[in-house]
């Protein structure tokens, strides 16, 4: 007899248990999730990514954000050892008791290679996390580990598919390196972007991997992130930094919850200055949010035209803003 699926009624819907999602790296990759970095060549994506390796090894803040520690793994598909090993030692330095760090050379260098579109190679990989336990696997870079084609998304959508399998339940965080287009998106088929849970695009202002002023805009969009863009720079320590919008998560998602209970709980549309001295909050900050919380998707508030003289905009929230609030 065949077994028919169990569909939840609304009333189980609501009594099932959730748990709430935890940041591995505050307010931009949480636990067990697929995360993109794409990026051009030589703009720095490795050095950016073996610093998250590195600071969630460490249990230190990677871009000013908290981390959750735990045994990283780079994956690294593309740079020989002696590169990888450069670029680890400048970033942790010659300790001598070092950060959980792992380093998994695909390259062939030592006869070990990843392809995601075979079960035995995905079966290993699982092995190795089942082992190792890590709270973070970089892989360095998504073009080296399938032989598809990246602008077929009937061809790519497998393969994001099971890199999300690998994440859940309680799996690593996963995060992708890849390619950047000449047009500033991520090369490929939309599948690719539209398979992770967050995507980060990182424009770079040189490509002079050398020097101090390596550096550029990360801008960071997901399903479980505000949209962020974050001035970063890359440091002789072997460190990133972040200035500029936004302001660390904590506060800012601190913020967008405020202003989003402060407008479910008003029976009529807020103007910027009414939400700022309801919840406390500069006007700057407000509008800030705002714009945030507009360009969601979906859009979390709606804005019109008040009618008043100066024309100053009310919001209100929308039902995808009331869930979020």
């Amino acid at each position: 007899m065949i077994q028919a699926f169990k569909p939840l009624t609304v009333k189980q819907l609501y009594t099932v248990e959730i748990p709430e999602p935890e940041w591995l790296v505050d307010g931009l990759i949480q636990d067990s999730t697929l995360s993109l970095l794409a990026a051009r060549e030589k703009s720095g994506k490795g050095l950016l990514t073996i610093d998250l390796v590195a600071s969630v090894a460490e249990g230190s803040n990677f871009l000013g954000r908290e981390t959750k520690q735990g045994t990283a793994i780079y994956c690294a598909t593309e740079e020989t050892l002696a590169e990888v090993r450069s670029r680890v030692l400048h970033r942790i330095g010659d300790v001598d008791d070092p950060p959980p760090v792992m380093i998994l050379p695909l390259d062939g260098t030592t006869g070990d290679t990843l392809d995601i579109t075979r079960p035995e190679s995905v079966d290993r990989l699982r092995a190795t996390f089942e082992e190792h336990r890590p709270r973070l696997v970089v892989i360095d870079v998504l073009r080296e580990i399938h032989d598809r084609k990246e602008d077929s998304s009937d061809e790519m959508a497998p393969i994001l598919k099971v890199l999300r399998n690998l994440t859940r339940p309680q799996g690593p965080a996963i995060v992708l390196n890849h390619h950047m287009s000449k047009g500033g998106e991520s090369r490929g088929s939309t599948a690719i972007s539209g398979g992770v849970d967050v995507t980060m695009s990182l424009q770079s202002n040189t490509e002079d991997l050398l020097g101090s002023s390596l550096g550029g805009v990360l801008t960071v969009r997901g399903r479980s992130v505000p949209k962020q863009q974050l001035s970063v720079r890359f440091g002789a320590d072997g460190r990133w930094t972040a200035t500029g919008d936004p302001a660390p998560r904590a506060g800012r998602i601190l913020a967008r919850q405020r202003i989003l209970e402060t407008l479910l709980q008003s029976a009529e549309e807020l103007s910027v200055k009414e939400i700022a001295e309801k919840t406390g909050l500069a006007e700057s900050t407000v509008n800030n949010v705002l714009r945030g919380l507009k360009s969601d998707q979906p859009p979390l508030v709606t804005e019109k035209s008040s009618g008043r003289q100066g024309g100053a905009l009310l919001y209100s929230v929308t039902p995808a803003g009331a869930a979020a609030a």
